[in-house]
């Protein structure tokens, strides 16, 4: 083995040992360990790569332990201080989160739905309805929402903001909240993080209350719209009835009776009077003259005079009888007459059901949609106990590691620049000299 050894073996070679293109494998000897010896020049460029660095590396050890601990202990220190600090004076105050879960309604019709995008100036083409949680998304994020809500909570005077007012304050409310829905569940969460937790809880509430109000102005539950439409058919419906009572009342006072058929019966009454009046009056005109010779009888020429006159307000009463209150129509319009009024009598009675049932439903929505708004608040606003950041522990070992790899490039780029150093002919990429 030593013969193949000294063979293998050339001066300039890193440890001894020459390329494995020069190299020439034990073969057939059968003796423990040729084939180690005759390992892939990848493996032995592999393991001496790692070897040079790991030295380099440990040779920079007291420089990587220094940066490393000094970051530790700086990052603890500035935990420390942080979390001792007033919120307000803090560079890494405590923050808390305070949120709502809102479990939104489904199904919104397709008007509905529409009337409600095109007041937020969105597109309504699109086929189907969306559904409350995702209108309630773009509710959140509108300009109209958040200056609302900016003005009621002061976040101008809060947060300091000087400059682009309007712009900043919306930035600032939209930076710091969070808005999400699950569509699966029909679930919305709001929520808002500040450093003060009853801030947070103030200003999450104030978003949940104008949410609401902003569904119940425009329309945003079907039962809403449902409440609107039937009022303003209930007094369409009311215009009508009071129309038709008019026309029966003028009806009624124009003819002096509650019915058409109370005119005719009344007619027929007066009629058939003064016919049983001509059948008496024509008896005793016949009797008169059979039994009186006198040519110009006064009591004849009466009962002929009084029969004329029956006669004539017969026919006066057919043709249509206007007397001292009442006007009695022609006997031709009876049935005209009573056809009109019964369409009206009949109109009437349809309008009165239609009414009766609109306000019956009417009650039931508007009592339905006082109660079932276009969302349930599913968790109400809580002031948080617990701060939802930062994490100080998390931030102290991410300061540890990065510094402890930032310091082993540390060290390989030094130890890289000392080599250049001592290099003349490298030199000059330092010194910038020409060579």
């Amino acid at each position: 083995m030593n013969d193949d050894q000294n063979r293998q073996r050339q001066p300039g070679a890193p440890g001894g040992m020459q390329p494995a293109t020069q190299s020439v494998p034990a073969q057939g000897n059968g003796r423990p360990g040729a084939a180690s010896a005759s390992a892939p020049e990848g493996e032995r460029t592999l393991l001496e790569g790692l070897l040079h660095y790991a030295g380099i590396v440990w040779r920079y050890k007291w420089m990587i332990i220094g940066i490393t601990a000094l970051a530790a202990v700086g990052s603890v220190a500035f935990s420390i201080v942080s979390l001792v600090l007033p919120p307000e004076r803090s560079p890494l105050p405590n923050q808390y989160t305070a949120n709502a879960r809102l479990l939104m309604q489904r199904g919104a019709s397709d008007s509905v739905t529409a009337g409600i995008m095109a007041s937020l100036g969105l597109d309504t083409g699109r086929s189907g309805g969306l559904d409350y949680g995702q209108i309630a998304m773009e509710v959140l994020r509108n300009r109209s929402f958040l200056d609302t809500i900016v003005d009621a909570n002061d976040i101008v005077r809060k947060y300091g903001i000087v400059d682009m007012v309007r712009t900043n304050s919306r930035k600032v409310v939209l930076a710091n909240s969070t808005f999400s829905f699950n569509d699966r569940t029909g679930i919305l969460t709001i929520g808002y993080t500040d450093i003060d937790p009853e801030f947070a809880a103030q200003m999450t509430h104030s978003m949940v209350e104008e949410l609401l109000a902003w569904f119940a102005e425009r329309g945003g539950s079907d039962r809403l719209v449902a409440v609107q439409t039937m009022e303003e058919k209930l007094a369409e419906v009311e215009d009508q009835i009071q129309l038709l009572e008019g026309r029966i009342e003028e009806f009624q006072r124009t003819y002096g009776v509650l019915r058409v058929e109370e005119i005719a019966q009344t007619q027929s009454d007066l009629l058939a009077g003064f016919q049983s009046q001509l059948l008496q009056l024509d008896l005793q005109i016949s009797n008169i003259r059979e039994i009186s010779n006198i040519e110009n009888d006064p009591e004849l020429v009466a009962l002929e005079t009084q029969r004329r006159n029956i006669l004539a307000l017969m026919n006066r009463i057919e043709r249509g009888y206007t007397g001292t209150n009442e006007l009695l129509p022609p006997r031709d319009q009876l049935p005209a007459l009573a056809a009109e009024y019964a369409r009206l009598q009949t109109s009437l009675e349809i309008q009165g059901r239609i009414y009766e049932a609109l306000t019956e439903q009417y009650e039931v929505a508007k009592l339905t949609a006082e109660t079932d708004p276009a969302f349930t608040i599913l968790e109400p606003v809580e002031v948080p106990e617990e701060k939802s950041g930062p994490s100080r522990g998390q931030l102290c070992v991410y300061v540890t590691f990065g510094s402890f790899f930032g310091s082993i490039v540390l060290a390989l780029l030094i130890n890289v620049i000392r080599k250049i150093a001592a290099d003349p002919s490298k030199r000059r990429y330092l010194t910038q000299e020409q060579a």
